[in-house]
């Protein structure tokens, strides 16, 4: 996962910086600290959540879906480790990727309407994990 962690810090920093915020302005935005941002900028915090991370997203104008390493190695090795099909999920990933793309056209890249989306599908995907 350190990979992850350190891909997502330096795109939250590039993006920081083509906005022009400090790590305080955007820090300001989302509520927290600035040394959170710092710390999650130099991949030296991994605690960060799904909301903190959409919160950044949305404070950065990032799409939340390319922050998810879906093609890359070290996913399909976490897939392989859990002993699932890799090419059944790398398939279902897609359409739902698909989906979600068609679903922030209809609805116009409306912010507030995509976070409750993203919101249910999180939801769903959570207890899709837990009842297995």
């Amino acid at each position: 996962m350190d990979e992850i962690i350190v891909r997502i810090g330096k795109l939250i920093r590039e993006k920081r910086l083509i906005k022009g915020y400090s790590t305080q302005e955007l820090a300001d935005l989302i509520g927290v600290s600035a040394g959170l941002i710092n710390n999650i900028e130099n991949a030296r915090n991994d605690t960060f959540n799904l909301e903190l991370l959409s919160k950044l997203c949305s404070a950065l104008d990032i799409p939340f879906i390319s922050v998810f390493p879906i093609n890359t190695k070290e996913f399909k090795e976490i897939i392989l480790s859990n002993q699932l099909n890799s090419t059944d999920i790398q398939e279902q990933i897609n359409n739902l990727i698909s989906n979600y793309i068609n679903a922030a056209e209809k609805l116009k890249y409306n912010p507030l309407k995509l976070n409750k989306l993203l919101e249910k599908l999180i939801y769903e995907i959570e207890f899709f994990i837990n009842t297995q």
